[in-house]
């Protein structure tokens, strides 16, 4: 939870003071508990009838699922090859799930661009199948607004794996690309620096070099300012998205701060 937090030498009222001391308790007790990969709330009860891939699972009634919190490696397609650990991560998800009972935990956004019912999954023995995917280095935590609520337990759970080294955190074709060598499309982990910053309407680009920048939109700038990031020039970073060709561009839509990391 990313919150400004009120300055109680600032504030007067004694009363008000008092209501301030107990929110800022309420908050961080909120995020505590946010913390934690246990199911928190009441879930919906369905079966698995097939899965897609490492992140992703039909349902009996036809129903398309994506696993929020996590993006595990690509399986190929058309002739296009898997990326590395793509099958292990489906493997495991379908020993683990196929035909057996899981709960369906739902945040504010339902469905995806795509259609597919978003939801945090969990097996039979409510455990969190997307923490315990990453947590074996088979898939990067995301955060993806404003389906935020588990985000602090898949974030824990990717700096165990990224501490243990396992899986995506040591392979090659995963490693961290510079902005000026980004040739491929697809989820990208990227450092740069940004050159040049350019504000247009309800946008803000960051440039990382000639052909690669970060694009921030208005709705999503107050997460950056809760968490006090200020993007200036000369501010070097490493950026983990999705990177897309946007007319002469490779672009990273940045959604949340989870995404970045600031370089000295």
């Amino acid at each position: 939870m990313l919150v400004k937090l009120i300055n109680l030498r600032s504030v007067t009222n004694a009363k008000f003071k008092s209501f301030a001391t107990l929110l800022i308790f309420l908050i961080v007790v909120g995020s505590e508990a946010s913390a934690s990969c246990q199911l928190q709330e009441a879930a919906e009860v369905r079966f698995v009838a097939h899965i897609g891939d490492g992140d992703t699972l039909q349902l009996r009634d036809g129903t398309h699922v994506r696993l929020i919190g996590i993006n595990t490696p690509e399986l190929g397609y058309r002739d296009k090859p898997s990326e590395p650990l793509a099958v292990k991560a489906r493997n495991l998800l379908r020993a683990r799930l196929h035909s057996k009972r899981i709960f369906l935990a739902y945040d504010r956004d339902r469905r995806d661009r795509h259609g597919r019912v978003l939801a945090h999954v969990f097996d039979e023995q409510r455990a969190n199948v997307a923490a315990w995917l990453i947590r074996q280095g088979l898939g990067f935590a995301i955060s993806i607004p404003p389906n935020l609520r588990y985000r602090l337990c898949y974030r824990a759970a990717a700096a165990a794996a990224k501490a243990a080294k396992r899986g995506v955190w040591t392979h090659r074709y995963f490693k961290v690309v510079e902005a000026e060598s980004l040739k491929r499309s697809g989820f990208k982990r990227v450092h740069g620096c940004i050159q040049r910053i350019h504000s247009y309407r309800n946008k803000t680009y960051l440039y990382l070099s000639k052909r690669f920048r970060l694009l921030l939109f208005a709705n999503n700038r107050h997460y950056f300012e809760a968490a006090s990031i200020a993007f200036k020039k000369g501010l070097c970073l490493r950026t983990a998205g999705w990177v897309y060709n946007s007319r002469s561009y490779r672009t990273m839509n940045l959604l949340h701060p989870d995404a970045i990391e600031a370089i000295n």
